[in-house]
């Protein structure tokens, strides 16, 4: 296996419980006596695959990383988004090179692979096999086609669709494409507190730069403050959800209207995905197409 040594940065963005990582790759690498230059350009949606030190098995592991950001404005720059899983210490600590305090510099592995023509090197990219559990993006002409995608994410599950808005962003939601386009991305993110929201700015700077094809709508669940102008609480009624065995989807149906005239994207934990899926079911709403990925 073919990996280049990439320079890593960390930025706490929630003390000891969430951090932006950011690998950047060198811009050629010898094989065998040959230099080979490397070039990005990973499709938003995918992994790539990086090999930090694990504190508790004391060896280098193998990890796969969504990507949260788009090759087409930050080649060469692979970031994502990680959380500290407190329900899975054992395996959050084998990630520790990303946990200190402070910004750190670090040298991690990324894994590469010959493109088929054997001219250069590109990051390994790495996507579900299954269509159904694959978040790899469309173009950005059938993503026109498709008209409308609904985003949903849990926490990091926020990290493939940051990839996704930057991406249409950089394409401008298509309109350099001819002829009207009416494509829209509707992106919601689920986190507990404000402090948990990634790239949140960001977000609200596209939304405001392309209103007619991009909304944010960020879900506060537990605490917002006061002047919070957004969704508050879950989109799954917890005091109701399995009254008779029927998930109340009610606030979800509130947030995001004709849902079965979208397409759904879903990321994050698999019990609020399989709820959702389990409550538009048995509502009988069926959007036109239904992609997810969870741990």
């Amino acid at each position: 296996m073919l990996t280049v040594p990439g320079t890593a940065r960390v930025w706490h963005l929630a003390k000891n419980e969430l951090a932006r990582v950011e690998i950047q790759l060198p811009l050629m690498h010898e094989v065998e006596g040959v230099a080979y230059p490397i070039y990005d350009y990973m499709t938003p949606g995918s992994a790539f695959i990086a090999a930090p030190f694990g504190a508790c098995t004391k060896r280098w592991e193998r990890r796969a990383y969504t990507r949260s950001n788009c090759a087409e404005l930050t080649p060469m720059r692979l970031e994502t988004m990680v959380n500290r899983s407190k329900s899975k210490e054992e395996l959050a600590n084998t990630s520790a090179w990303w946990q200190e305090e402070d910004l750190i510099e670090a040298t991690i592995e990324v894994r590469v692979e010959f493109d088929e023509r054997h001219t250069h090197l590109k990051p390994f990219s790495l996507a579900h096999k299954e269509e159904a559990q694959s978040l790899l993006l469309e173009p950005i002409e059938m993503l026109c086609a498709m008209k409308r995608i609904c985003a949903i994410g849990f926490y990091t599950g926020a990290t493939p669709f940051l990839a996704y808005a930057r991406y249409m962003a950089a394409y401008h939601f298509g309109h350099a494409l001819k002829g009207p386009q009416d494509f829209r991305f509707i992106f919601i993110i689920c986190v507990q507190n404000e402090s948990q929201l990634i790239c949140h700015d960001e977000l609200l700077k596209i939304h405001k730069q392309f209103p007619y094809n991009f909304t944010y709508w960020p879900v506060l669940t537990r605490t917002w403050p006061r002047d919070w102008r957004y969704g508050r609480g879950r989109l799954l009624d917890p005091d109701r959800e399995h009254i008779g065995s029927r998930v109340d989807i009610i606030p979800l149906l509130a947030t995001v209207r004709a849902i079965e005239h979208l397409h759904l994207r879903i990321c994050g934990g698999c019990e609020p995905r399989d709820r959702i899926l389990l409550g538009l079911k048995q509502y009988g709403i069926k959007p036109l197409s239904v992609r997810s990925e969870c741990w």
